[in-house]
């Protein structure tokens, strides 16, 4: 027996409600803190807070990276299909589950998997019940890294983890599957976690989080502001405009800004005397590597060299501003393996 049922939204409007009203599988990460330094799809608590409160819009700008993925999405699903022809996968990534036993508790998988007779409960008419095997999460990346380890293994960023972990809680799904399709050499990777006493450990802490966090929210208790580009998002919009007035901070905030800011110049500072040392020690080469035994183990940066034309640029305030050929000469950081 399946341990969730679907929550009837028949418009994006009530889709968007019934969300509100919970805690969805890709809220969890920004509730534990656990959400990377992403400025477009993932939030913090204290701006989830602020969305469950109804202070700012619910519904966040959707970034070009956002688009990418929920174009690539069914492709991703269909070479899943491919990969596993004897499993029996189903949805559109769009319908929204309940936990039976935790109204609250919500999810969206991208698909389900089946296994039995091939046909989920509500469309099965043969007599063999089918159950849920497993839930699929769909995601895309340039290159491997940032928490993702070996094909096969269950080692993936411990925000997609929390995702899938509270997918299963909600469907009652012994597996989780997250099929990552690679556009840098075209390739899907799948990755798979079971369910075990290590899972079923962190599921708890997962709902004791949640409904915490639901706690704040219904006892008008933010929590505490945090350094994640959702929060200064979601403070700019709660504040979109400014008023000629001052506001009293005390002198242990004022201290901690000045000490930061003081903070920032000197690691600008010492950036830039790391970056000419790298420029010094690169010459004119376009990328600077590490060897270990004898092979390019790393790639650590790169350096991008550009013309950039001349160009007339319309300004409100002054007109019509003419700015002058230059070259732009940049030292990139580049993350991860070099593939080269």
């Amino acid at each position: 027996m399946n341990a969730c049922r679907i929550v009837p939204t028949a418009t994006h409007e009530e889709w968007l409600a019934a969300r509100r009203r919970g805690v969805s599988a890709s809220e969890i990460a920004p509730i534990l803190g656990l959400s990377p330094r992403e400025t477009g799809k993932w939030a913090s608590a204290f701006d989830l807070y602020l969305r469950k409160t109804g202070q700012i819009p619910d519904e966040v700008e959707e970034t070009d990276a956002m688009a990418f993925g929920k174009f690539a999405e069914p492709f991703i699903a269909d070479r899943f299909r491919a990969r596993f022809p004897d499993f029996y996968v189903v949805g559109d990534g769009q319908t929204l589950y309940q936990s039976a036993d935790r109204p609250w508790q919500l999810a969206t998988p991208d698909r389900l998997v089946y296994e039995g007779c091939g046909h989920p409960d509500s469309e099965c008419d043969c007599g063999e019940k089918a159950t849920i095997l497993a839930v699929l999460q769909c995601k895309t990346a340039a290159r491997l890294g940032d928490g993702w380890g070996e094909e096969g293994s269950g080692e993936v960023p411990v925000h997609y983890r929390a995702q899938v972990l509270q997918e299963c809680d909600v469907t009652g799904a012994g597996t989780a599957f997250l099929a990552l399709w690679l556009t840098q050499g075209f390739r899907l990777l799948v990755y798979e976690i079971t369910i075990g006493e290590d899972e079923l450990a962190d599921m708890k802490l997962m709902r004791e989080a949640a409904v915490e966090f639901r706690a704040r929210v219904d006892n008008n208790d933010p929590p505490d502001v945090d350094s994640l580009p959702a929060t200064t998002r979601a403070l700019k919009t709660l504040h979109p405009s400014v008023e000629d007035a001052h506001a009293v901070v005390g002198p242990g905030l004022a201290r901690q800004w000045r000490a930061a800011c003081e903070r920032v110049e000197l690691a600008k500072d010492r950036k830039r005397l790391v970056e000419n040392r790298l420029r010094a020690s690169m010459g004119s080469a376009r990328r600077a590597v590490v060897v270990r035994n004898g092979r390019v183990a790393e790639e650590i940066a790169r350096r991008d060299v550009s013309d950039v034309p001349a160009k007339v640029i319309r300004q409100e305030d002054v007109g019509k501003v003419a700015r002058k050929a230059f070259t732009l000469d940049r030292l990139v950081q580049v993350g991860g393996k070099d593939e080269a």
